[in-house]
């Protein structure tokens, strides 16, 4: 049956050309072969297009496609690809300028997209991201004439080789610069370096210093330096609220002057050090500390411990300051062994012979407690929270320092006189310097708990099933072996592993039942189900005995939850009002 075309009658191709041709003739049917493919392929196009029209994606406004493209754009930097989908896409990405104002630049952005960003983006800011070994010269040549729109300028680690090229570019005068960040490897490769070596350690060295001038950057809020030295008038930042330094060794500026100029920081309100280090003076301060901004509400160091107590002898906290975080650089108790076994986490409070309880006053009024054990070989952390404030201590190993380190007298110690209310302790394992009875004496000496979660490695159980079985017992009279638990502890979440399950349940059924009898009830607990080494979560899940949980510790407690170990697990349901504003202004 004959079609109808809308385009009319064409010649159909024969199967094969007819023999005895002369060149003439097989001249003039080729030059109609190849009039008629420029004439189907218009025919293809305009068919295509008008099929594509009728695509309900096509039928969006040219605003809500931009936004989709936008939304393509987060997600990925291959976003360019959605150009060569069909021609209407492709007319409507480049007719909007805010989809060509952020340029990311990786070592395979070709040139093209480059130029059509600095192009298409019109008047717009410019938002640039040079990733890790990118050649950035001849890019920043191409950058330099549209440096009045650049709002935000990141290289995520620049090479060393390119040192000149950025700072020369960083001279210039950039109005609209509002979010600058600049990091380089801290370690220069041509410097010697022995890494087989015990005792040889690595020092960072500055790649060069940035030290604009008042004027240059106006509108700059956040500024983030690695391996880059900073000199410069607080003057030079009047809008800054962002401030990271790290990896840097700056031999040229004092540190008298380096605490001066962040006291200027009027609007600073987060500043981040990390084994940045300028020229530290011997001996007592020469003068007064210096007092940061009063805007200023999270402050985290992290270096060695003689730095840390360093800056903060020269340095007066805000009394709004709600974040305070201190990590150490732990170092072995025997150099020889490389052992670092006990004090990990005290020796991170910084130290004020005059004023020793300034700290305190932040500790004492936490009420939620959070240590993380699960890579206590290379770290250990305690987070303590009061509130809107926050006080995070933190150990980290050093090359060829192995942390076995027993915490459980440290939190009693450290928070002995807070009124903490929620602990949760994640990765005890037995390989560590503690006993079963260290753990449950944290539970005990800290008797305002209501929420209580812990987590076990695997193999570890008996530990957890001690912690249950001194909570299932004493509730009324203590002695000095056995100290009361506590007695209004409304929540526990633990973990499980198949093959301990029934061993848990006994523990279990005994710690709600003693509870209940004694008036002491519990409202809600969660048991999540961890997985064995080499078994998946959906394995172990199936294997547990959920309902035999159920209908065994039902009777005993008000809410029972056995699922797969999650994120749920540290949620808590129960969230505590915020506390009272503490005054952690630390004075000398």
């Amino acid at each position: 049956m004959a079609t109808d075309s809308p385009y009319g009658p064409h010649r159909r191709l024969k199967p094969s050309l007819p023999h005895g041709l002369s060149r003439e003739a097989l001249s003039s049917l080729l030059a109609e072969l190849v009039k008629q493919k420029e004439e189907l392929t218009e025919m293809i196009s305009s068919t295509t297009a008008a099929l594509n029209a009728l695509s309900p994606v096509n039928r969006l406004p040219d605003e809500l496609l931009i936004d989709v493209f936008l939304h393509v754009q987060a997600a990925t930097r291959s976003w360019p690809r959605i150009l060569v989908i069909c021609r209407r896409w492709r007319t409507v990405a480049h007719t909007s300028a805010r989809l060509w104002s952020r340029l990311d630049v990786g070592t395979r952005t070709p040139h093209a997209r480059i130029t059509a960003s600095l192009t298409y983006s019109g008047d717009l800011p410019l938002d640039v991201t040079f990733d890790r070994n990118v050649k950035v010269s001849a890019i920043l040549d191409e950058l330099t004439p549209h440096i009045s729109r650049v709002r935000a300028l990141c290289f995520v680690e620049a090479s060393r080789d390119e040192v000149s090229s950025v700072e020369t570019f960083l001279r210039n005068r950039m109005p609209s610069l509002r979010t600058l960040h600049v990091r380089f490897d801290p370690y220069d490769e041509d410097s010697e370096y022995d890494s087989d070596s015990d005792f040889d350690e690595r020092e960072e060295e500055m790649a060069f210093c940035f030290a604009p001038v008042s004027g240059q950057f106006p509108s700059l809020e956040e500024l983030v330096l690695r391996a880059v030295g900073l000199r410069a008038a607080s003057a030079a930042f009047p809008l800054l609220k962002v401030l990271q330094l790290s990896d840097c060794n700056d031999e040229e500026m004092s540190l008298q002057s380096f605490v001066s100029m962040l006291s200027g920081l009027h609007g600073l309100r987060s500043l981040s050090m990390r084994r940045y280090h300028s020229t530290r003076d011997d001996g007592p301060p020469q003068s007064l500390p210096q007092s940061l901004p009063q805007s200023l509400r999270t402050l985290t160091l992290e270096d060695e411990e003689e730095w840390t107590c360093t800056y903060v002898e020269r340095l007066v906290l805000p009394p709004n300051l709600s974040r305070l975080s201190v990590s150490r650089d732990a170092v072995p108790d025997s150099p020889a062994e490389g052992l670092l076994s006990t004090r990990a986490i005290s020796a991170c409070i910084p130290q004020f012979p005059d004023h020793p309880e300034s700290v305190q006053v932040l500790l004492d009024a936490v009420q939620s407690v959070r240590i993380d054990l699960r890579d206590a070989f290379n770290r250990v952390s305690v987070v303590g929270t009061a509130g809107t404030h926050t006080i995070s201590l933190a150990a980290v190993a050093r090359r060829r320092c192995i942390m076995r380190p027993n915490p459980a007298d440290e939190l009693v110690e450290l928070f002995s006189c807070a009124q903490v209310k929620d602990i949760q302790i994640f990765g005890i394992d037995d390989e560590h310097e503690t006993t079963e009875d260290d753990w449950w004496n944290v539970v005990c000496w800290l008797p305002s708990i209501k929420r209580l979660a812990f987590t076990v490695e695997y193999g570890a159980g008996d530990v957890r099933d001690s912690i249950l079985w001194r909570l299932g017992c004493n509730l009324n009279d203590a002695d000095e072996d056995y100290p009361l638990v506590p007695r209004d502890l409304e929540e526990l979440r633990i973990n499980a592993f198949v093959d301990d399950s029934e061993e848990l349940l006994e523990k279990l059924s005994h710690l709600l039942w003693y509870r209940q009898e004694h008036g002491e009830r519990l409202s809600r607990l969660f048991v999540a189900i961890s997985p064995r080494p080499g078994r998946s979560k959906t394995q172990e899940s199936n294997a547990f005995p959920h309902a035999k949980y159920q209908a065994t510790l039902a009777p005993f407690v008000g809410v029972v939850h056995c699922r797969t170990y999650g994120k749920w697990f540290a949620d808590w349901s129960y969230t505590p009002p915020p506390a009272p504003m503490v005054d952690a202004n630390i004075t000398q």
